[in-house]
């Protein structure tokens, strides 16, 4: 189980009505505090702004924090032993059982991870609509998104991971039981 905490609010702020330049500028706010027994703290916010200039065209940017905690199947996964269907020892050059003319299957283990962090993003978005006719509407956004402490599976029945595997030495063929990427 995991217990979740929070507060938050939003506000839509008029700035400007039926003015020469803008049909409407309005200013968008939102703020979150969230506390996981599990992760820890969430301060999450957004700010941004929607600028109607006309009939015809829209303008808008949106900058945010944000968060997500693992989920518990993230965390608590059960670890299963994965032994794929094929071997992969040809099509990598960096295995050593390659050179020796083995063709090894390569077995995964899977399972949660009990001590994942949170990830955290910043977003910047911005873009606009234009409705040239009526019954008729284009949007173009932009997004620029960076997390931090991506989480996601490395399926380690892959090439490009086994490959990277190899080449840093850390597999569990060539130095048993030890597994470094």
């Amino acid at each position: 189980s995991q217990k979740v905490s929070e507060i938050a609010g939003e506000a839509l702020i008029p700035l400007l009505k039926d003015k020469a330049f803008a049909q409407s500028l309005e200013f968008t706010g939102a703020y979150r505090l969230a506390h996981y027994d599990r992760a820890g703290d969430a301060k999450t916010w957004k700010v941004g702004g929607t600028w109607d200039v006309n009939d015809m065209l829209t303008v808008r940017a949106t900058r945010s924090r944000d968060f997500r905690a693992p989920t518990l199947d993230e965390n608590f996964r059960a670890v299963s032993l994965g032994t794929p269907a094929r071997g992969f020892g040809d099509t990598l050059p960096g295995n050593p059982d390659t050179r020796v003319g083995q063709n090894p299957l390569a077995s995964t283990l899977n399972g949660g991870n009990p001590d994942l962090a949170p990830e955290f993003g910043d977003t910047f978005t911005y873009g606009f609509v234009v409705r040239p006719f009526s019954g008729f509407s284009l949007s173009v956004d932009v997004f620029d998104i960076k997390v931090k402490n991506a989480i996601f599976l490395i399926q380690g029945n892959t090439p490009l991971y086994q490959n990277a595997c190899y080449a840093g030495g850390g597999t569990g063929v060539s130095k048993p039981g030890t597994s470094q990427y």
